[in-house]
């Protein structure tokens, strides 16, 4: 019998859907098995990247920036605003500003909170794009020009019952010649209350004129520099570098050595979640050999016809490769696409199950944004990343059929008639 070209072919997507003696024999428990291992690998791969973007941007915008500038000697306010003015005009450095770091203990009529306090001029707001980007004001507005207005997270202001408009004392410390500690508690109006959409930040931050803070934590909190670079991922340590040449009497520290513990944790879990759905990934693939390995003993009949047709086991091996291919990219289109989904309305999804877990236990608090990090995760959809798995996918479907081809293969003939 002369064969033709894509016979294999055509034999493949037979085995995939056929019809015989009243039973359909499909490989769609193969597919729906490859189709759900994909949907969480794709779930994570994206939002797991969002989130660790969204948490990183967000620290060295906010909290961090992109490079601290410390002096060994201690300096005013002052004389750091001249240094910080030199360093803009570094070809790398877009924004520079001396911040001032303290602690103190918040209170109000209901509640009271130990917070951190940083003190920060007053046009930053105006000045540094990346902090007005990620800053959203939900009251009042951003004004620390005063030396008595203070801002507020949106969570601290929650938790203490206060609003725009309204007065809050703050109590801080400074410690006298005499080894002593002096307690100073002040009365503060807040101009403006903020969400930096990472929990961490919103439940312990507040801001003061850069004035101010330095009256208050002068000798008892921490003033350096603030900068802000053109490319913080790639020149981060190349312009640390040459500011550390410019200037010895200054100590310059990267956004990444300061965060580096919680950026290597984020990224640690991110590979072993990866890892986890992999496997998954591989145990679906074993499934589509198990079903075919059943298609191979159901359908050794068929292959003792064809062979005693002159089909070459060349030709039935490839039909039964070409079977497992195609599981692997019907799966993993079907897979991919509902990922995506997912990812993509990821952050309603959570709102939804959020509002129906709350309504049903009757408690509002149930997957605050204190249990997933951000309140709105960002996504990013990476078509390289995407095509790997697909590939990968493929492949490993392919790869599985690769054992049931050959014993389909070896099958003779003759001792099948004969046992029949």
């Amino acid at each position: 019998m002369k064969i033709k070209p894509g016979f294999s072919f055509f034999l493949g997507l037979r085995n995939f859907y056929s019809f015989r003696k009243g039973k359909r024999r499909t490989m769609a428990g193969a597919v729906i098995a490859v189709a759900l291992s994909i949907i969480p690998l794709i779930v994570v791969l994206e939002v797991s990247d969002g989130m660790i973007e969204g948490i990183t941007r967000r620290f060295i915008e906010l909290e961090t920036g992109h490079l601290q500038v410390s002096s060994y000697e201690e300096m005013s306010v002052s004389e750091m605003e001249k240094v910080s003015r030199e360093l803009e005009e570094l070809p790398e450095i877009i924004y520079a500003s001396p911040v001032y770091r303290g602690m103190g203990l918040i209170y109000s009529e209901n509640y009271k909170s130990g917070i951190q306090v940083k003190a920060l001029p007053p046009d930053i707001y105006e000045k540094d794009s990346g902090f007005r980007n990620y800053l959203e004001i939900t009251g009042g507005e951003f004004d620390l020009s005063g030396g008595e207005n203070i801002m507020l997270s949106s969570e601290l202001a929650r938790q203490l019952g206060v609003k725009a408009g309204q007065q809050i004392k703050l109590l801080t410390g400074k410690t006298a010649k005499n080894g002593k500690m002096i307690l100073r508690p002040e009365m503060y109006e807040i101009s403006g209350i903020f969400s930096t959409g990472y929990y961490e930040v919103d439940s312990m931050t507040a801001y003061i004129n850069l004035e101010k803070g330095e009256k208050l934590f002068r000798g008892e909190g921490r003033l350096h520099i603030q900068c802000k670079i053109i490319d913080p991922y790639d020149s981060a340590d190349q312009t640390a570098l040459m500011i550390r040449d410019k200037y010895e009497s200054f100590s310059t520290v990267t956004w990444f050595r300061m965060q580096k513990s919680m950026y290597e944790s984020l990224y640690t879990t991110r590979i072993l979640l990866l890892f986890i759905m992999a496997i998954i990934v591989i145990v679906a693939a074993v499934n589509i050999a198990s079903s075919l390995l059943i298609m191979v003993v159901e359908r050794r009949q068929d292959i003792a016809i064809l062979k005693s047709c002159g089909t070459s086991n060349i030709h039935i091996r490839r039909a039964f490769i070409y079977t497992g291919m195609f599981t692997g990219i019907i799966g993993a289109v079907a897979g991919i696409t509902i990922g995506l989904l997912i990812s993509m309305n990821i952050n309603g999804i959570i709102q939804f199950i959020r509002n129906t877990v709350s309504f049903i236990s009757g408690s509002p608090a149930v997957l605050s944004a204190s249990e997933y990090y951000l309140e709105q995760i960002p996504v990013k959809v990476k078509i390289p990343e995407i095509l790997i798995v697909a590939v990968t996918t493929v492949l490993l479907s392919t790869a599985a059929a690769l054992h049931p081809a050959r014993k389909a293969e070896k099958m003779s003939p003759k001792e099948i008639m004969q046992k029949h």
